[in-house]
C-alpha cells in the first residue's frame, strides 16, 4: 500500500510538474516576442535620437533569439502519515524546479547591400500600397515626400518638406492640405508597351508556337499594319493624382520622369482615356531618410513647445513628438537613455498625435529595404541572459 502512494504522489508530482512547464514554455514564448517588440521599438527611436543630434546611425537588431528551458522533479524526504489509522510514516518531500536560460544573437547590420537597401528612395508603389490600405494620405505625403514640384500658371513652384524652416514647412502642408481637398490619391495607369525583338512573320508552326508561348509568358502579340507581329512588354505606372478644374492631373515620381518647362505638357505614360495632363512630380524619401525628418521634427519638438502639426482628416495633431526628461509612470510609449538624458514618446494621444503611427511605418519601410540575407551569418555579438 505504502508503495503505491508513493508511485501516486510521484506521477501527480511529475503531471503538475509537466502541466507547469508547458505553461512556462508559452509564458516565455511570450515573454520573448515581447522582448522583441521593446528591442525593436528602442533602436529605432534610438536613431531618431541620433538622426536629432546629427550623430551617425548604428542598426542592430536580433539574428536568432535560443531558449534553453529545464525543469526537474525530485521526492525528496518527508514524513508523510499513511495507513487505515495513519500510523504509518513514510518521508517524501517532493520538489519540482524549472530554470529559464535564453540566448540571442545581436547582428550588426551595416554591409554595403545593407546601406544601398536603406538608402534607396521609396518606391510609388510601396506609397501606393499604404494608401490603398487607408493609412491616412496626408501622414503618407509627410513622411514619404520631401520635396514637391507643382507646374502653376505655367511656371514650376516647388514645395519643401523641411520642418528647420517654419515657412518653407508651412507653405508645404497648405498645398498638401490644397491637395487633399482635389482629391489627391494614388493610383496606376497603362503606358504605351515597350516594342520587344523585330516583328516576326508566321511561315511554319514552330513561329506560332513561339507566339503563343510568349503570351503566356506575359508579352503582348499585336499585329502590325504590314500582317507582321510584334511582341511588346506592358508597362505600368504608379502616380499621384488630383482634380483640377474637373481635369485630371498627374504627379510623377522624379526617378521616373523630369518634368518639362512646358506646363501641361502630356504626362508620360499616362492613359489615354483619362487624359491627364503633367501636374508636377515628387521626390520621395529612403527609408534612411524617414528616420533622419523623425529626428528633425524631434528636434522640433525638444527644442520649442510648438512641434510641427499635421492636419488628419477633421483633427489637427503633432506629426511626431519625442520628449526629454524622466517619464512618469506609464507616461512613455517608448523610452531610451542616451547621452546622459532620456528620451521618450509621450502615452497621451493628444500630446504625442501620429507619433507611434510614424514609428509603425518606418520600421515596416526599413524592412521593406533589407533582406534577411543581409543578417551576417557568424553574429557580432552574443549575449546570454538567465533568470
Amino acid at each position: 500500500m505504502r508503495q503505491l502512494f508513493v508511485v501516486v504522489v510521484i506521477t501527480l508530482g511529475l503531471t503538475a510538474a509537466s502541466c507547469a512547464f508547458s505553461g512556462r514554455i508559452a509564458d516565455d514564448a511570450v515573454a520573448y516576442n515581447i522582448s522583441v517588440e521593446e528591442s525593436h521599438n528602442r533602436i529605432l527611436f534610438l536613431n531618431i535620437i541620433r538622426s536629432m543630434k546629427r550623430r551617425p546611425r548604428i542598426f542592430t537588431e536580433f539574428g536568432l533569439i535560443r531558449g534553453n528551458l529545464r525543469a526537474s522533479f525530485e521526492p525528496g524526504a518527508a514524513e508523510i502519515p499513511v495507513g487505515p489509522d495513519a500510523t504509518g510514516v513514510y518521508k517524501l518531500n517532493p520538489k519540482a524546479t524549472y530554470a529559464s536560460n535564453p540566448s540571442f544573437d545581436v547582428a550588426v547590420l551595416g554591409s554595403e547591400k545593407f546601406m544601398r537597401g536603406i538608402l534607396t528612395p521609396v518606391s510609388m508603389d510601396v506609397i501606393h500600397g499604404y494608401w490603398i490600405q487607408g493609412w491616412p494620405g496626408e501622414l503618407i505625403f509627410f513622411l514619404f515626400v520631401r520635396r514637391l514640384d507643382l507646374i502653376e500658371n505655367g511656371v514650376t513652384k516647388t514645395y519643401e518638406n523641411e520642418p528647420n524652416d517654419a515657412v518653407k514647412f508651412k507653405a508645404f502642408s497648405q498645398k498638401v492640405a490644397e491637395l487633399m481637398e482635389r482629391n489627391l490619391r494614388t493610383e496606376v495607369v497603362s503606358l504605351d508597351p515597350t516594342p520587344f525583338g523585330p516583328p516576326v512573320t508566321i511561315k511554319d508552326a514552330t513561329q506560332l508556337q513561339a507566339l503563343v508561348e510568349a503570351s503566356k509568358a506575359g508579352l503582348l502579340v499585336t499585329k502590325t499594319p504590314d500582317s507582321t507581329f510584334q511582341l511588346a512588354k506592358p508597362r505600368t505606372q504608379t502616380q499621384f493624382s488630383f482634380t483640377v478644374g474637373g481635369r485630371e492631373m498627374s504627379i510623377n515620381n522624379f526617378s521616373q520622369y523630369k518634368p518639362d518647362a512646358e506646363a501641361g505638357a502630356t504626362s508620360v505614360g499616362a492613359n489615354k482615356d483619362t487624359s491627364k495632363r503633367i501636374g508636377g512630380s515628387v521626390y520621395t524619401r529612403s527609408a534612411e531618410g524617414i528616420i533622419y525628418y523623425l529626428g528633425e521634427l524631434m528636434r522640433r519638438s525638444v527644442e520649442t513647445p510648438y512641434p510641427p502639426m499635421i492636419t488628419l482628416g477633421p483633427k489637427e495633431m503633432p506629426l511626431f513628438v519625442g520628449r526629454k526628461g524622466s517619464p512618469k509612470p506609464g507616461a512613455a510609449e517608448v523610452s531610451v537613455a542616451y547621452d546622459g538624458e532620456v528620451y521618450f514618446i509621450p502615452t497621451d494621444p493628444a500630446e504625442a498625435g501620429a507619433s507611434m503611427r510614424c514609428m509603425v511605418l518606418a520600421a515596416q519601410v526599413f524592412g521593406l529595404h533589407r533582406s534577411s540575407e543581409e543578417i551576417p551569418k557568424t553574429p557580432a555579438a552574443t549575449i546570454v541572459g538567465g533568470r
